[in-house]
């Protein structure tokens, strides 16, 4: 009872993050827990409660995106199928379904942030979550050399994604300036500069990486599949594979403005001083210099000698275990035993 005594904020970012697994298999971790740490809340006294979910959560079967929607209103069931992460996405919903209940009937605070994808801390080049879905398409372009000339079905795509560090900063500046009520904010990237994945690519190949645009998609998913098939176990774990099915079809573009307004969540962090100048940061990448050193310091050059790429000035060093290199072309990732497949990839 010592921490229903004590604590005064509960921040619950842990969760089994898989976007193959389906919904019953997610919801001991992910549903009960929570329900776990709703009953620690209302412990003794209330504390005010801050939880990660994912803006997939109203991005589909959901009649609004609105923030101060009721998620028990704007979408009273979900249909379990094999779309991509149900599973997981479902089990978030009824993370937020159980927090509107408490809130309700219990008057718990609660803070609910809902970002897109995660991306990779700003300040620690050369590191990266493997077995993210990002890491994972970026890993198996460049083992395979290929890409498809455009992700996309039209022009004007903009890709959502936001560093680690900065949505850390905003949970932590929300959760203790929001202490009562019931708040929501879709943690999104609003800024509406054109950066989409064909960008992306366009970056590792100003990285010298070797990689051929394919016209025709559906080769293009042909030879990507077939090649990432054939991958020895170790590597073939951490490829797309298990996650294929996501990009079968090209991506319809939808530009920064074509997201949801970020109104709220970027005069919170404005009031709260965090991110960039108090507001939200952009994408970026890193300087090609560092992407060429990681692309070559697997390959045959280097002897294997398995040399960490030096980071960016003003980066910082973490300890070796935890530097992940990007394969030469060709060569397929050496990223070691690492996790079951898809395991702590997050939307």
């Amino acid at each position: 009872m010592r921490l229903a005594d004590t604590v005064d904020l509960i921040v619950h970012p842990a969760a089994l993050v898989n976007h193959a697994l389906p919904y019953d298999e997610m919801f001991g971790t992910n549903v009960a827990g929570t329900a776990e740490l709703i009953r620690l809340a209302m412990t003794r006294r209330l504390k005010a409660f801050t939880y990660i979910s994912t803006f997939a959560v109203v991005s589909s079967q959901s009649s609004t995106a609105d923030e101060d929607a009721d998620i028990r209103l704007s979408s009273p069931v979900r249909r379990l199928d094999q779309s991509y992460a149900n599973g997981y996405i479902t089990s978030k919903w009824a993370g937020e379904v159980l927090l509107r209940e408490a809130h309700e009937q219990c008057g718990l605070p609660v803070v609910v942030l809902r970002p897109g994808m995660i991306m990779a801390h700003r300040r620690y080049a050369g590191q990266l979550n493997v077995p993210d879905v990002f890491t994972r398409l970026l890993i198996s372009v460049v083992v395979t050399c290929t890409a498809p000339r455009s992700f996309y079905r039209s022009r004007g795509a903009h890709y959502d994604g936001l560093p680690v560090d900065f949505l850390a900063e905003a949970v932590v500046a929300l959760g203790q300036r929001k202490a009562d009520g019931y708040h929501t904010f879709n943690a999104l990237n609003p800024h509406d500069d054109g950066i989409s994945l064909d960008v992306v690519i366009d970056w590792l190949i100003e990285a010298r990486c070797a990689i051929e645009r394919i016209d025709d998609y559906k080769e293009w998913f042909t030879r990507l599949e077939t090649a990432v098939r054939v991958l020895p176990q170790r590597q073939r774990q951490h490829s797309l594979l298990p996650l294929l099915h996501a990009y079968a079809e090209p991506q319809e573009a939808v530009g920064g403005l074509g997201l949801p307004p970020s109104d709220r969540v970027r005069a919170a962090v404005r009031e709260a001083r965090t991110g960039v100048s108090g507001g939200i940061p952009p994408f970026s990448f890193p300087d090609p210099k560092v992407c060429r050193r990681s692309a070559s310091a697997g390959s045959d050059r280097d002897g294997g000698s398995g040399r960490r790429p030096r980071p960016h000035p003003g980066t910082r060093r973490r300890p070796p275990m935890t530097w992940r290199r990007l394969p030469a072309c060709g060569r397929p990732p050496n990223v070691g035993a690492g996790e079951d497949v898809g395991a702590r990839e997050e939307l």
